[in-house]
């Protein structure tokens, strides 16, 4: 199976995706969704997923609300959005913070992007905070699922569901729009800090994610790299930090988690 046959583009919603060149994956096909959050635990992840697995750019996703932005990596334009494959992933990753408003809009883009392309789950890696973060040796991964399929998949591979508990933002309308839309949706959402970057929580996550999606993932340079990683993160935690805030303002329930 192919995606990115050569050069299309497709306008969901206000965003244009943009398919460049072809890379091949095979089914069952999962969409990893990145962005900036909860300890950053997404990003993390889903960059190191990209590294370590070798994922190919093949796209990128566009909006008239980013066309003043732009993302140079070694000295090569990029979009701010970027589609990444290689068998049976497709990563969307993001390397700036959207508002409120354009991060629902993505998300409900997404459902439309995967329904179009036959792609058969979207599997969000995340943070869900716990207040004594420094006290927990071993981290636990909760799931959100939008189906019984990957409930089933979730617990296989070692995390438990989530009782209770509010989701704001992009992962709240993913799945509802994919409940809706009869897509398969998981969310993951391992222990971390709340603002502050946890490559650690994203090692946790990855192992569960690694069982779930059947690729071998090897955590160990991530954690040795630790370190490293929360200091080249601390700025784009301050930026998630305020946009955070933001989403948070209008809720009378102070929620257990935010993602």
């Amino acid at each position: 199976m192919g995606i990115g046959e050569g050069f299309r583009e497709e306008v969901l919603g206000e965003f244009r995706f943009i398919e460049f060149r072809e890379a091949e994956v095979e089914r069952p096909l999962t969409l990893v969704f990145a962005y900036p959050d909860t300890g950053l635990v997404s990003v993390i992840s889903s960059s190191y997923i990209i590294n370590e697995l070798k994922l190919v750019e093949f796209g990128g996703i566009e909006s008239p609300a980013l066309s003043h932005i732009i993302v140079v990596h070694d000295g090569v334009p990029k979009s701010s959005i970027r589609l990444y494959a290689g068998k049976n992933l497709v990563v969307v990753f993001s390397d700036i913070v959207l508002s409120p408003n354009l991060q629902v809009s993505l998300a409900s883009a997404l459902v439309d992007y995967v329904r179009l392309r036959g792609i058969d789950y979207i599997i969000c890696p995340t943070g869900i905070p716990v207040p004594n973060r420094l006290d927990v040796d071993t981290l636990k991964t909760y799931y959100v699922a939008s189906s019984k399929k990957l409930a089933e998949l979730a617990e296989k591979g070692g995390a438990t569901v989530l009782k209770q508990g509010i989701l704001v933002g992009a992962y709240a309308t993913l799945l509802r729009e994919s409940i809706k839309k009869n897509v398969n949706t998981l969310v993951l959402l391992t222990e971390s800090f709340l603002d502050f970057p946890d490559p650690e929580a994203a090692a946790k996550g990855l192992q569960v994610f690694s069982k779930i999606v059947n690729r071998d993932i090897d955590v160990s340079k991530l954690l040795e790299e630790a370190e490293l990683i929360k200091v080249k993160t601390r700025e784009l935690m301050r930026q998630t930090r305020g946009v955070m805030g933001q989403m948070r303002k209008g809720i009378e329930y102070a929620p257990y988690l935010y993602v």
